[in-house]
């Protein structure tokens, strides 16, 4: 079967994973998948069913792999996403979409926008309740399927010989916001605190390095702090393997990334999560994960929850992730 795949191609740690994930889960398929930016995609170039930027008249399905996909923040986005729903679309013989989520919309506008895209897709899979819940309530003629995220089945495994009793922070840079600078200082405050108590390095993570650039962000943190010298920067380069390699080297991490708290779990490093998104906070609050919002969010209250977090428990409540790729396989055979 032919392919097309479609998701968030951005340098973005976490849609790299789901889309590798996907990719090399069905070797007896071919994938074709086009962006004009090639450079995004080298976690890809590795799979031999892979094509890129290589035209095809023959595609039998249509799969997007995309987290939360589905926003239309601003006047811009809601412009585009009104405009790509004028334009005729083509029609493929299957539709599917995988591990898609949705945040709190901020107008009824952007609900609508949202509702309207998923109505495309015949077959989905969420990874939360909510999402359920509004797949549901608008995409009632798709099978929808939910699921823990996807990414927890991703086959890595604890390293402890790796551990040099680092501290990992993953930061998110959230483009034209004027909270950047006191979160980013909040987190450099942390930083030399437990370089300070720990005599350890802290090792600043940017899952991604696209358009979003949290590259931007991991710099003003280590420009913040009083020991410079002490922080590592971490920059994902589309190398999924290399970058958890890098995660392993830390006793606890926090987290604004979604996925970077997936990982810290799969890798049994002691996790704390600093949200600003929904999708983390539900994460946090049903698997019992400490976590602060960024509203809250100061040197105190994140240094006592990092010296009380304790090693993750019981990863088989996240066994089910792996029905994404089997339910997704049962639709295409269907």
């Amino acid at each position: 079967m032919n392919i097309l795949l479609d998701g968030y191609f951005d340098k973005n740690f976490g849609d790299d994973v789901m889309q590798q994930l996907v990719v090399k889960s069905f070797p007896e398929h071919t994938f074709f998948v086009n962006n004009a930016e090639r450079e995004m995609l080298s976690h890809l170039s590795q799979f031999d069913n892979i094509r890129i930027n290589c035209p095809c008249d023959n595609i039998d399905m249509y799969l997007n792999v995309i987290g939360t996909g589905f926003m239309f923040k601003g006047k811009i986005a809601k412009i585009t996403g009104a405009l790509s729903l004028l334009k005729r679309q083509k029609k493929y013989k299957k539709s599917a979409v995988v591990n898609c989520s949705f945040e709190s919309f901020d107008s009824k506008a952007e609900e609508w926008l949202a509702s309207k895209k998923i109505q495309a897709y015949r077959f989905i899979t969420c990874r939360d309740k909510q999402s359920e819940k509004f797949l549901k309530k608008y995409a009632k003629s798709a099978e929808i399927k939910f699921y823990e995220d996807m990414v927890f089945s991703h086959d890595i495994l604890p390293k402890p010989q790796l551990d040099e009793g680092h501290l990992g922070i993953s930061a998110v840079r959230r483009a034209y916001s004027d909270t950047n600078y006191d979160y980013y200082k909040t987190l450099a405050e942390v930083a030399d605190s437990y370089i300070e108590e720990t005599g350890k390095k802290v090792l600043l993570f940017a899952f991604d390095t696209g358009c979003e650039n949290d590259t931007s962000a991991v710099l003003s943190i280590r420009d913040m702090m009083r020991y410079p010298e002490m922080a590592e920067l971490v920059l994902y380069d589309g190398n999924p393997d290399k970058f958890t390699d890098n995660m392993c080297r830390c006793s606890v991490f926090v987290g604004s990334r979604f996925h970077s708290i997936v990982t810290a779990q799969l890798l049994g490093i002691k996790s704390v999560a600093v949200h600003d998104r929904k999708k983390l906070k539900m994460l946090c609050a049903d698997h019992n994960i400490p976590s602060v919002s960024k509203e809250a969010l100061t040197c105190h209250t994140l240094t006592q929850l990092i010296k009380a977090s304790q090693m993750p428990q019981n990863t088989e409540r996240f066994k089910n992730s792996h029905e994404h790729i089997k339910a997704l396989k049962n639709y295409i055979e269907s």
